[in-house]
């Protein structure tokens, strides 16, 4: 999804991803790492990456890793959308 994702930041400009995890039970470091890489792409461009998860394990690793400081993450997709 990077190649994806590089072409969609260059055609415009502040894009705003929101990537739908809430059927994601456990994530690696390779996974947190390309989202950070993601993020960085997005940011680069005035754009942002929300991430929804519903797993508890998800979001803890983001937050005792304080990675809930750097990119948002809710619990549903309406509230990542709003």
């Amino acid at each position: 999804w990077g190649h994806w994702l590089e072409e969609a930041v260059d055609n415009s400009p502040g894009l705003v991803v929101v990537l739908d995890m809430r059927s994601v039970q456990t994530i690696s470091s390779v996974a947190i790492g390309k989202l950070f890489k993601a993020r960085k792409m997005l940011l680069n461009t005035g754009g942002e990456l929300r991430l929804v998860a519903e797993s508890k394990p998800v979001v803890e690793v983001f937050k005792v890793c304080r990675l809930d400081r750097l990119v948002r993450v809710e619990t549903s997709l309406e509230l990542a959308l709003a």
